[in-house]
């Protein structure tokens, strides 16, 4: 890890968007971060080079848009320092298998992703990548003190306002250890926890190491509170899974907290992360995010990225398959602001009637549900263009009437939606296994698109 890249990022992560005047001027500086960056990895990346067959630097934005499945089939072509995906992939399953996260193929960690979208994912991550990508996070991560509001204004000395308070930072994560640990120093001190574990083995340790910040998927923040498990973190942040309303407001009450954070992140990078204010904002000051409008009114797109950060795996033009809602009453802004990450593209389900089929959106399911009975959880799956599988937990005292409610309010919207739809009430299923991610609502009709 390296203190003097990791401190850089994070001072410029905890300015925010005090760095430039106005939205205008955030793109004029990108434009010219992605036309240096290029030059830079474009002699390093074979694939790349194909795919500005032709053309300019300057001309990046009409360079093809890919997916993952695309250029993880490029794997060797496409990253610069030359590592095969044979020989990735035997790295990271051997990591996945021993839980030793540190091996590295010539100074470049690999990482493997969980697969949520149905393909197995490799990224890589050189030193110095690691350490910005450390710096970032912090900046954005740590509570904000009133030293650290006042960065740049005047009044205070430099280091006082730069540096952080003492955290203590618990992550539940499918993987990492030393990556992690490596940055903590000094006032911040970082823990991990395996999420491929049984959740009981962690308590003690928990407790015991008191964590000021707490970061976990929100199924597993709910597994603690169930738990009783004795901590109380000033800063409850989710990751790797969709916290919908419904977890905000359980999770927010059980630790007690005013509103809870989130990170957004994937294999394509550090894509977001919450405000000071709770708001989640995307991460324009590593990356460009076009959008790929979903619908007329434009509220929501699929993200194409392209990072001007990365250089061993550069992530120019990648269209992610997430559904993202922007926030319309944040004004001019300079950062892009969210009003919810909705799920995954393949996550979607279909409204089917005699005038075709309608995209009905993971939030709109969320809200119908939760609206109809107090549930503490659910799920909603598609098996068929007209068939629903629905579970909800409740009281056994309330399960009956909350059933008929939520498949009431299901129909409902179905109808509005100009489809119809036979709900199938079933049994709320078991726990999922250690690491896999929770899904609430689910495609799972075979003739979807």
């Amino acid at each position: 890890m390296n203190p003097g890249i990791l401190l850089w990022n994070y001072v410029g992560a905890r300015r925010g968007m005090a760095r430039w005047h106005d939205r205008a001027h955030l793109e004029s500086w990108q434009e010219d971060r992605v036309r240096t960056h290029l030059r830079r990895v474009l002699r390093g990346s074979g694939w790349l080079r194909e795919r500005f067959a032709g053309r300019r630097v300057e001309d990046w934005r009409t360079v093809p848009i890919v997916g993952k499945q695309e250029a993880m089939s490029r794997f060797r072509d496409w990253n610069t320092a030359g590592i095969s995906w044979d020989e990735a992939m035997t790295v990271a399953l051997k990591a996945e298998a021993t839980r030793d996260f540190s091996p590295e193929i010539r100074g470049i960690t690999v990482g493997l992703s969980s697969g949520t979208s149905g393909s197995r994912g490799l990224f890589l991550a050189s030193g110095p990548e690691r350490s910005a990508w450390a710096g970032t996070v912090l900046g954005k991560v740590l509570p904000m003190r009133e030293f650290d509001r006042t960065l740049t204004g005047r009044g205070r000395g430099f280091m006082e306002r730069l540096v952080p308070g003492r955290h203590r930072v618990a992550l539940f994560l499918r993987a990492g250890g030393g990556l992690y640990e490596a940055a903590g120093r000094g006032r911040v001190r970082f823990c991990w926890f395996d999420l491929m574990k049984p959740a009981a083995e962690h308590w003690r340790r928990l407790e015991a190491f008191d964590p000021t910040v707490l970061v976990a998927p929100p199924s597993l923040l709910k597994v603690l509170l169930e738990a009783g498990v004795k901590v109380r973190p000033e800063k409850i942040v989710s990751c790797a899974e969709t916290c919908d309303a419904l977890d905000r407001r359980e999770l927010a009450d059980g630790f007690g907290v005013a509103k809870v954070h989130e990170i957004y992140q994937a294999t394509e990078g550090f894509l977001g992360a919450t405000d000071a204010e709770g708001v989640m904002r995307l991460n324009e000051d590593a990356m460009v995010v076009e959008r790929e409008w979903l619908d007329a009114e434009k509220t929501r797109f699929i993200p194409i990225i392209t990072d001007f950060r990365r250089t061993t795996q550069p992530m120019i033009r990648h269209r992610l398959e997430d559904v993202l809602m922007v926030r319309n009453d944040a004004g001019e802004d300079v950062f892009t602001a969210l009003k919810r990450i909705e799920g995954r593209c393949e996550d979607g389900l279909w409204a089917v009637g005699q005038g075709g089929r309608t995209r009905v959106f993971g939030d709109s399911v969320v809200r119908a549900v939760i609206a109809a009975a107090d549930v503490s959880d659910f799920r909603v799956w598609q098996t068929g263009a007209t068939t629903l599988e629905v579970a909800v937990s409740l009281p056994e005292e309330a399960l009956e009437s909350g059933e008929k409610a939520v498949a009431a309010a299901l129909e409902r919207l179905w109808t509005t939606m100009g489809g119809k739809a036979s709900v199938r009430l079933v049994p709320m299923p078991a726990g999922e296994a250690a690491g896999v991610k929770r899904r609430r609502v689910r495609q799972l009709w075979e003739d979807a698109v």
